[in-house]
């Protein structure tokens, strides 16, 4: 996973956290968008989050689907690692939209999160908050 710019602090803890899990597998390979954006990556990203401060002794979960259903259903730990995962997936396709200058549109595909949570425009504004600029070539 890059740094960029515009991403949050949460984002690089994030990414030391991965790093660390990988090594703890004696696997010294760099942490991919792979790694981040599939539904293990998903599990990860829970991971994360639940060890945050703020979250106390949470469950632990390995399951991608009873995430996404649990931050349907307005858990709230669920919802954060969630979120922190469409935004980083919207990033990582606006990357990619401005890498082949995908001018005519661009298809998403991969897990599948209901639409009503795409909705709520994490994944939109991190698409859009790539670059400056950027955000006025996107209707």
């Amino acid at each position: 996973m890059q740094v960029r710019k515009n991403r949050n602090d949460q984002d690089i803890e994030l990414l030391k956290f991965l790093k660390r899990l990988k090594q703890d597998k004696d696997d010294n390979s760099p942490v991919s968008y792979e790694y981040v954006l599939s539904r293990p990556g998903l599990v990860r990203i829970y991971q994360f989050v639940k060890n945050l401060p703020e979250w106390g002794n949470q469950p632990d979960m390995n399951d991608a689907d009873t995430i996404i259903q649990l931050a349907q259903s307005g858990n709230t730990l669920c919802k954060n690692a969630l979120d922190q995962f469409i935004s980083i997936w919207g990033a990582q396709a606006g990357n990619l939209a401005l890498t082949y200058k995908a001018v005519g549109g661009v298809y998403i595909g991969g897990i599948s999160i209901p639409i009503e949570i795409l909705k709520e425009g994490k994944f939109r504004d991190a698409f859009i908050n790539i670059e400056l600029g950027f955000s006025e070539n996107v209707a």
